[in-house]
Order: structure tokens, then sequence, then C-alpha cells
């Protein structure tokens, strides 16, 4: 039987969550290029971090609602949900019924239907809220 030590379990969730980090500034990158021209490795990092914190605050934790997430805060701003045109999204974000995967995917949903202009919500997650 295999044991895994408490000490190897946080290296392991450290590593992998160095490595979503990592993909998370190259996704920023791709996405936002002109909004992201000017990042060092250390700006980049320092942003998904506190993206990362921030949607665990509202119970947004699984990777791929965290990158939504993420990108929402780049694209409208770090504390976009505070925003009067995304009043909206508060409560949304507040639910406590609700998890985050149903927090993003409505938040996106909505985002959608209220901005029609938001072509990079669509260029960034083509297949909406699956």
């Amino acid at each position: 039987m295999l044991i895994i030590r408490k000490e190897q379990m946080d290296a392991l969730s450290a590593a992998m969550l160095k490595g979503f980090h990592r993909r998370m500034v190259a996704h920023l990158r791709t996405l936002f290029p002109t909004k992201t021209a000017e990042w060092d490795e250390t700006t980049g990092k320092e942003f998904v971090v506190a993206g990362t914190v921030k949607a665990g605050v509202h119970q947004v934790k699984a990777e791929r609602d965290v990158a939504r997430f993420v990108d929402l805060m780049l694209e409208l701003g770090n504390d976009f949900e505070a925003r009067p045109d995304m009043a909206w999204a508060k409560p949304l974000l507040a639910d406590g019924e609700m998890g985050g995967t149903g927090k993003m995917n409505a938040i996106y949903h909505e985002l959608a239907t209220r901005v029609p202009s938001a072509a990079w919500l669509r260029e960034a997650w083509p297949d909406g809220d699956r």
C-alpha cells in the first residue's frame, strides 16, 4: 500500500499550483497581448496569484473556473464585481448555494447577453458555459 505523507502532498499541491500560474500567465498573454505587453514574469505571476486568491474567496476553485475569473479581472478590472455596470455579478459571486462553476457559468452567460461586444469572451471560452 502506498502512503503519501502530508509533506509530499503539500509539495505536489505547490507544484501543481505553480504550473497553473505559469499556464495562466501564458493564456493571458495570448488572449490579452496589449494588456500584458508590459508584464515581466513577476508581474504576471502576482496578478494570477491575486486572482486565484480572490476567486477562492468567492468559492471559485476549479482550475477552469479560476481561469475564467482571472480573465474577467484582467479584462474588466481587479474589482469587476464592484463596477456599477457589473453590479449584477456581485450577488452571483456571494451566492452560498451556488458552486464555483455555476457562478462562473451564470456570470459568463449574463455578460454575453448584456455586452454583445464581449467578443474576447467567446474567443477565450468558445464552449460557453460547459
